[in-house]
């Protein structure tokens, strides 16, 4: 299934079942945005060669970061 043209956003998708997912979306044609609240982990799960996977930093239990998530993604997308 194509899923060219597609946003997914995908909590808890630097590592394991998250990450597997993210990539299977990606490998399909979706554009996917992961996201975490450690820079590192955001290095380590994307790769270069994923041109359409991009990671963000979000940290959903403060509200702040929720809205600089909501800004990063807006001006990105």
């Amino acid at each position: 299934m194509s899923l060219n043209r597609k946003i997914a956003i995908v909590t808890g998708g630097t590592s394991g079942l998250g990450l597997a997912i993210a990539r299977e979306l990606a490998s399909n044609g979706a554009t996917v945005i992961i996201t975490s609240r450690k820079k590192s982990k955001l290095k380590k799960a994307c790769r270069s060669d994923d041109m359409n996977f991009y990671g963000f930093q979000l940290d959903v239990s403060k509200n702040n970061s929720i809205i600089k998530f909501i800004e990063n993604i807006s001006e990105k997308f």
